[in-house]
């Protein structure tokens, strides 16, 4: 495969970034779903009350 151009390349991050990693993932996640919660709600206010 070496002869062909193609390589394979891994990085690992070390252990003690773990919880920071989770934190990003997990704030980034509430804030989609926070934002799809208001957009539902928006739209179902809007629909009712017209």
């Amino acid at each position: 495969m070496i002869d062909h151009g193609l390589r394979h390349y891994t990085e690992y991050h070390p252990d003690s970034s773990f919880w920071a990693f989770q934190a990003i993932g997990s704030a980034s996640f509430l804030a989609v779903a926070a934002a799809f919660l208001a957009a539902a709600i928006w739209m179902v206010r809007r629909r009712t009350t017209a």
